[in-house]
């Protein structure tokens, strides 16, 4: 277990957000801003959004002058509205801005995709514990598109529609956008107090196979060491390195740790944070063991039951270096995949963004993760084809047994599992225990 003190992420949020400024820089005849780009003011909306502009292909076109400003007055009819707007090619080096503030009651949340709708980044609120609900988004692209849209929708959360303002600028730094490689250490001897995103302090015992299965007993070393050598395989070809506790290694103290252990009622694993582009090292995630015992229906063997405390292994580690949700039982950042399906490989793949992170888009995993923390994208590509090779030979043919999976779920930056509950009487699209 590592020497820190675990300071609950809304309370550090909230000191940081008084350190900056939250309390907002100025005042409009319509929208006040928080920190971040100048206050808007209505004279500033020197651009109208027009209507129809739902899609990637009939995204409204936007002429940015590089390093200048340009403010749009929008309008969400609906909570299914999104406006896409395209802004051109843009170049590696430039740093990204966009700032949606909405005219309440709406609660509006922004994307930034590449020219094949691939995101690059995603918010839904600055600051969702200290009432920021306006979405920033503030980057270095890593590479260079052909076409940069940005995207804006009701937040997923919410039910509200109204009038927004976005201001968005591109300033042509030429910054390179930085690498972060990542150590991840599996923790499978407990750990005390691990806490984050506003769920309470959990301590967590020394990781015990019989409390999945009493017919794991005896296969803690087997079974750990399976777990290990799949997760290194699912990040092959990243700059990724994947240590446990039972290793006689030293930890880096710029590590990321996935305990493995205890129980929640509804979930596999949680993690502390989606992490874009992997800016913070340090990090906890959890996955909940005794949980697995909903798997013993399917009477697996120790490889099933490895590969799926790997596949939320590696799914949680995903969140750490920026990874969101997706629709695909292939991919590891699904969320829909049956207990079976989740017993088989899975892979770091295009896949469709699931609805509770952004209505449209895609997520492409291996660029993702090879522009936050570096590596050989060829490399990563194959390695996740042969792992869709062998999950579409598994099921090419209907399950035998359509059971369904435990969900699971992320305390996002964006406080996404907090703000579900307070919307909770506005929002029927609460994802249940079952699917």
């Amino acid at each position: 277990m590592r020497p820190t003190v675990h300071i609950p992420l809304e309370r550090l949020c909230i000191i940081v957000a008084l350190i900056i400024g939250a309390g907002g820089c100025g005042n409009g005849d319509l929208f006040v801003s928080p920190a971040g780009l100048r206050a808007f003011e209505s004279d500033d909306l020197v651009t109208e959004e027009h209507e129809d502009n739902g899609t990637f292909e009939s995204a409204s076109h936007i002429e940015l002058i590089p390093g200048q400003r340009k403010s749009i007055a929008g309008r969400l009819s609906s909570n299914a509205d999104i406006d896409i707007y395209a802004t051109g090619q843009s170049f590696a080096g430039d740093r990204i801005e966009v700032e949606v503030v909405g005219k309440p009651p709406l609660d509006s949340a922004a994307a930034v995709f590449d020219s094949r709708g691939m995101l690059l980044y995603t918010n839904d609120d600055r600051h969702f514990f200290a009432r920021q609900i306006n979405p920033r988004i503030d980057f270095i692209l890593p590479r260079d598109v052909d076409e940069l849209f940005i995207a804006v929708s009701v937040s997923p959360t919410s039910r509200s529609k109204g009038d927004y303002a976005l201001t968005m600028q591109i300033t042509p730094d030429k910054q390179e956008a930085e690498k972060h490689p990542q150590t991840i250490v599996l923790n499978f001897d407990g750990a005390f107090g691990i806490a984050f995103g506003g769920r309470p302090p959990v301590n967590i015992p020394i990781f015990d196979p019989t409390d999945i299965s009493e017919k794991l007993d005896g296969t803690d070393d087997e079974l750990i060491d399976r777990i290990t050598q799949l997760v290194r395989q699912d990040f092959t070809g990243l700059d990724v390195e994947i240590l446990t506790t039972r290793e006689n290694v030293d930890f880096p103290i710029d590590a990321s740790y996935i305990h493995f252990g205890t129980h929640d009622p509804a979930l596999l694993g949680v993690a502390e944070n989606v992490d874009e582009f992997n800016q913070a090292p340090v990090q906890d995630a959890i996955v909940f063991t005794e949980t697995f015992a909903v798997f013993n229906v399917l009477e697996p063997g120790i490889e099933e039951y490895a590969r799926a405390l790997a596949n939320v292994t590696s799914h949680e580690a995903g969140h750490l270096m920026g990874l969101v949700h997706t629709t695909d039982p292939g991919g590891l950042m699904d969320i829909t995949a049956s207990l079976r399906q989740l017993t088989h490989n899975q892979a770091f793949k295009q896949s469709p963004i699931e609805r509770s992170t952004f209505p449209i888009g895609t997520q492409d995993a291996a660029q993702t993760l090879v522009d936050g923390v570096g590596g050989d994208l060829d490399v990563v590509r194959e390695n996740a084809a042969a792992q869709i090779e062998l999950h579409q030979k598994v099921f090419s043919a209907p399950e035998h047994a359509p059971i369904a999976r435990v969900p699971f779920s992320t305390c996002y930056c964006r406080f996404h599992d907090a703000k579900h509950a307070e919307y909770a009487s506005q929002d029927s699209r609460i994802q249940s225990a079952t699917h």
